[in-house]
């Protein structure tokens, strides 16, 4: 489950992830967003997102990634989150990618 912030223009609203098209539809009218695309202020959880804010972003890559994120066990987001930080991926798409080749990494505990 991914908790963000979102910001479009002075307006502030959190929200979770992943979401229905309705909650997401409600978050965007009560901060007057007119599109998918507000602003990420913070991600409060996971840690490992924290690359994501600070831009403009796609709430529905991102409410897809959160899907694909909430259907892992606990080794497949351990390994998930050490090729993240491994690989140094900043954009939705790599993190979105990764989630459909965590074979290829190993996480040692």
């Amino acid at each position: 489950m991914i908790f963000a912030t979102l910001r479009w223009m002075e307006n502030y609203v959190d929200i979770r992830f992943p979401c229905s098209e309705e909650d997401m539809d409600t978050a965007l009218s009560s901060i007057h967003a007119k599109d998918v695309t507000p602003y990420l202020l913070s991600i409060h959880r996971p840690d490992a997102l924290k690359v994501l804010e600070d831009r403009f972003i796609n709430l529905d890559e991102l409410n897809y990634l959160a899907k694909r994120l909430d259907s892992f066990d606990m080794t497949e987001l351990s390994q998930f989150y050490a090729a993240t930080k491994h690989e140094g991926y900043t954009d939705m798409k790599n993190l979105i990618n990764l989630t459909f080749n965590l074979s290829r990494y190993t996480v040692i505990q």
